[in-house]
């Protein structure tokens, strides 16, 4: 009888703050937070920890020393904590990139240049790189895409103002040929 009576009292609480939270989206999230970081993550029966980990990386319950393509020393954090990092014989393709690729790929790129594994299809080009908003498929493939900055030319990454004129993007030009 007493079960009874506390759930009743428990479904009448539930109601009050469901009602009281009506409205209120904000305090939901605090309220979820809140509870959320009161609970343990735990991984579904069968899974693995590297499942959940991009390509090329592994999980680590303390997270390796950070190697980089093109730096010699790699770079160590001083707390330990877990994460998805590069698998062994892999590095970052950069200090900018979140790209794990094999350590022989680098420098594959060129210098101004780095290897992602989302490469797009349209890449900014001397031809291109003055036009805005380009219409360019949502795919990737992995592949080498310039730094920022930078673009291509003739399968190199090169400043735009290293641009042979003759392949320069003309602000009138495009004006012109986009009326037609």
């Amino acid at each position: 009888m007493q079960e009874h009576h506390n759930s009743k009292r428990d479904e009448a609480a539930h109601r009050r703050e469901v009602k009281m939270l009506k409205g209120s989206p904000l305090k939901v999230v605090l309220i979820l937070g809140l509870c959320l970081t009161q609970v343990t993550a735990q991984l579904p029966t069968g899974s693995h920890a590297d499942d959940y980990c991009e390509p090329n990386k592994k999980f680590y319950d303390c997270m390796p020393c950070i190697k980089v393509c093109g730096n010699v020393e790699p770079a160590c954090e001083k707390s330990c904590r877990p994460s998805c990092h590069c698998k062994p014989g892999y590095v970052l393709s950069s200090l900018s990139s979140d790209t794990c690729i094999l350590e022989s790929q680098c420098g594959s790129c060129g210098p101004n240049g780095r290897f992602d594994n989302c490469s797009p299809p349209c890449q900014v080009t001397c031809a291109n790189y003055l036009q805005r908003n380009q219409a360019c498929a949502m795919m990737c493939n992995p592949g080498c895409i310039c730094n920022n900055g930078f673009v291509l030319h003739q399968g190199t990454c090169i400043l735009p103002t290293q641009c042979p004129k003759s392949t320069r993007s003309s602000p009138i030009l495009i004006a012109l040929l986009s009326r037609n």
